[in-house]
């Protein structure tokens, strides 16, 4: 049991010692967080949020061949490995607090936090905001982690 763990035991949570990290998972959320800044900053960044209402003129170019290679090769796939390794990095955390007496209400905090962040960053800056749909997905499985635990 890594020095970490053993300090979860306790009242609260520590960061993961740099040694004990998932350095394969850090490059993965790596990589899929450049795909969705690639895919945000072709389609939603540079452009004007009234192109939708607009008659599309044909790109040209290298325009046209940097859009199909987005479309194909990234458009959705980093948004979905993402979703995945945020899935994973929360189930890593529950674990790591395992025998934590406070391991639920520490993650219902940290995904409370990251739902308040999400709605004041979806109603202030930008509309196509994710964060409130991950606090809400993480904490859906919340009731059945509690179901189990009560077994």
């Amino acid at each position: 049991m890594g020095l970490a763990k053993q300090l979860n035991h306790g009242a609260g949570a520590v960061p993961v010692l740099p040694g004990e990290r998932i350095n394969s998972l850090d490059a993965l959320r790596g990589l899929a967080l450049f795909g969705v800044l690639a895919i945000n900053l072709e389609t939603e960044f540079r452009v004007s949020i009234f192109r939708q209402f607009l008659p599309r003129e044909p790109e040209t170019g290298i325009e046209r061949h940097v859009d199909a290679f987005l479309q194909i090769f990234l458009d959705l796939k980093a948004l979905a490995v993402f979703s995945l390794l945020f899935g994973i990095g929360l189930a890593i955390q529950y674990e790591r607090l395992d025998g934590n007496p406070r391991r639920s209400v520490l993650l219902v905090r940290r995904l409370l936090a990251l739902l308040i962040f999400g709605v004041v960053h979806l109603f202030l800056i930008w509309n196509g905001d994710i964060l409130t749909e991950y606090a809400i997905a993480g904490l859906m499985p919340f009731p059945c982690c509690l179901a189990r635990r009560g077994r």
